[in-house]
């Protein structure tokens, strides 16, 4: 009715912690999607030449990178559990994750070089990568699920630290390296800016929309965990109207030392 299209929403984004949890499981569930949508279309017998390469260097650049995402989180949790079987385990678990990761690069080496040079593609070697990928993403699922793993408080960082090694990616911002009275780092060798359209647009009635949900709350519990990596942040379009995402955010950021 009209009437419920004027009520203030209840937008409060969800904690933190269940925001990483959640990310988790999404992140699974995308992968095994995307795995089995591409194994369904290499089935098909004229694959060789009906499947894009380029579709395939996305299931597999994809796949690729959740398995080395899987390896950093295992390596935490041999960090942080010292019960003997889950240990064994885990390890057992990250090695075979580890394996996986060099024969999804082969595999989409040769995809790119079949491409190059418009010859077929090699469907059973494709066909074996995803495959190997799916079942060691099942089999850490399973295990996660089997021990009641908190994932509330592990980010994904495993590529970023793999692929991102410059030090300015990582480790305390520069206003965080500064002590009191400390000149020397009031212009610091190396300014982190961010600049992002996080798109968070104000409440308003669906048919208004062009999406049924663009998922807000989500992408601003994700967006948070990277706050404390940078010294300015220049956002776009963080509407504040109808909705308290604009404030939280604004919150949250003083926290990590934002002014």
């Amino acid at each position: 009715s009209l009437k419920r299209l004027g009520e203030r929403p209840d937008v409060r984004p969800e904690s933190e912690s269940a925001g990483m949890a959640r990310r988790w499981r999404l992140e699974f569930d995308t992968a095994s999607d995307l795995i089995e949508a591409t194994l369904r279309s290499l089935r098909h017998p004229e694959a060789a030449t009906a499947v894009p390469g380029s579709c395939l260097e996305h299931a597999l650049d994809h796949s690729w990178r959740f398995v080395l995402e899987l390896v950093g989180l295992f390596e935490r949790m041999l960090e942080s559990y010292s019960e003997s079987e889950i240990r064994t385990e885990a390890e057992r678990l990250r090695d075979g994750l580890e394996a996986v990761l060099p024969q999804l690069l082969e595999c989409k080496l040769t995809v790119q070089d079949n491409a190059a040079r418009s010859k077929m593609q090699d469907v059973p070697l494709a066909i074996d990568s995803l495959s190997a990928a799916q079942a060691g993403q099942a089999s850490a699922w399973k295990f996660l699920t089997k021990n009641a793993i908190d994932l509330s408080n592990v980010v994904p960082t495993k590529f970023a630290e793999e692929m991102l090694p410059h030090p300015a990616a990582f480790g305390p911002a520069a206003r965080d390296a500064c002590r009191e009275g400390d000149r020397s780092c009031a212009f610091p060798p190396v300014l982190r800016v961010l600049t992002y359209n996080i798109f968070l647009r104000a409440p308003a009635p669906q048919f208004t929309h062009n999406t049924d949900n663009d998922r807000k709350d989500e992408r601003l519990c994700r967006f948070v965990e990277h706050l404390a990596r940078y010294d300015l942040i220049c956002l776009q379009e963080a509407f504040g109207a109808f909705s308290q995402r604009r404030d939280w955010l604004v919150s949250v950021a003083k926290r990590f030392g934002l002014q």
